[in-house]
């Protein structure tokens, strides 16, 4: 990526071959049969993702595998656009960091230190109308967004007309080196498609075949106990 974003000192392809090397390991571990119970993909994950379609995922991958890597993927991004912003559009940036201190100071947030593979997934698993939960993980992550919301809407009611509209500029400008960032990132990635792929085939391809047998061998068991 070109200096102008600040972004000449940073080097893509060892960053994204470090991020694949601990997926590759975190999936030379992982067990199918221990990821089943939220299937729901997130949008991190979907198809038109630049990280899915840099690393070639098809619908066929579970959705675990998915996101231990492209979860990986945006916290290089976040990480990355958070330095060029502090250097290019440092009032965006104190802002940004005010935002996360209303984050920290909030009495408890689950979302935060979690390891990539959780990050950004439902909080809760399913529940059960007739066993209700006496509270959710969900409802005090809600609680800091109230608590972030309303600084966000504090520190707009302080600025300024002017100040509002450079606001809307420097976050034009910011949209745009995230872009960037993930477009680099992706090509990068894509690189690695082969690697990827060996190690769906060698950890995950035999678990879900394995699987699949398991539930024809018990779907025929009950086929062949059943009489009219």
């Amino acid at each position: 990526m070109s200096g102008e974003n600040g972004l000449s000192s940073f080097d893509v392809a060892a960053v994204v071959a470090k991020q694949v090397k601990v997926w590759k390991f975190w999936v030379s571990k992982w067990e199918f049969n221990h990821a089943r119970v939220r299937t729901r993909t997130c949008i991190k994950c979907e198809p038109g993702d630049p990280f899915v379609l840099g690393a070639a995922f098809d619908n066929g991958v579970p959705h675990p595998v998915k996101h231990a890597l492209t979860s990986r993927m945006y916290r290089v991004v976040r990480k990355r656009v958070d330095e060029v912003v502090a250097v290019a559009l440092p009032n965006l940036h104190e802002r940004n960091m005010r935002l996360d201190q209303a984050r920290l100071t909030a009495e408890y947030d689950p979302r935060l230190a979690l390891d990539p593979e959780y990050d950004g997934l439902e909080l809760d698993p399913p529940e059960d109308p007739e066993r209700p939960f006496l509270f959710t993980l969900s409802e005090f992550a809600q609680h800091t967004r109230s608590i972030v919301d309303f600084t966000d809407e504090l520190l707009r009611h302080q600025m300024s007309d002017t100040e509002q509209l450079d606001l809307q500029r420097a976050t034009a400008v910011h949209n745009t080196i995230y872009y960037n960032v993930c477009r680099e990132l992706a090509t990068a990635l894509a690189r690695h498609r082969g690697e990827i792929a060996r190690v769906l085939e060698t950890y995950v391809q035999p678990q879900i075949a394995a699987d699949i047998a398991e539930f024809m061998a018990g779907f025929e068991r009950e086929a062949d106990g059943f009489t009219l």
